[in-house]
């Protein structure tokens, strides 16, 4: 199966606009050979409020990360987990009905097209670019920029680090 993963980021709850999410919509426009997995934030309660055929819902409680790497396309609206996305070289949709988010809190960069080539803001939208995304030379020059280190040397950096933090220390002549 294809597999969406949409994780949207924190809201308070005057924010949590995801209930005008038109599940169903989604739901029916989704083929037998897709599957989205629903994944809240670990401070927001469960989101879909029916059940679905194509649709399912992840606890709250479990790590994004697996989904994260299993998944074949990341969906968020405003998350930090879009670099998360990036970071796994996955296609980052961003779907957003509103722009409550951005008023109350903003954006580092310009919102949507800083952060992923692909934004849908109605449901329709949103599942013909699920079929259509994937990993481009865009994505992998936002990958560059926001994760510029995931290339695959972190252990030696971390190691070299210690080995240089330990030389300082021997030499310093403290007793530690």
């Amino acid at each position: 199966k294809r597999v969406y993963l949409y994780a949207p980021t924190y809201r308070q709850k005057q924010e949590r606009t995801f209930t005008v999410i038109d599940w169903q919509a989604i739901d029916s426009r989704l083929n037998d050979n897709e599957i989205m997995l629903v994944k809240p934030h670990m401070l927001t309660p469960s989101i879909l409020t029916g059940s679905y055929r194509h649709i399912k819902e992840i606890s709250n409680k479990e790590p994004s990360t697996p989904y994260i790497i299993d998944c074949d396309v990341l969906v968020t609206d405003y998350s930090s987990i879009m670099l998360d996305g990036l970071a796994a070289r996955k296609p980052v949709i961003l779907f957003s009905k509103d722009n409550g988010y951005l008023t109350t809190r903003g954006m580092y960069f310009k919102y949507p097209e800083f952060y992923s080539e692909y934004f849908a803001d109605n449901e329709r939208k949103l599942v013909k670019l699920m079929r259509e995304a994937v990993w481009s030379e865009a994505a992998e020059n936002k990958r560059k920029f926001f994760v510029p280190t995931s290339d695959g040397s972190a252990t030696d950096r971390v190691v070299k680090l210690i080995k240089e933090v330990n030389n300082a220390y021997s030499n310093s002549g403290a007793d530690f």
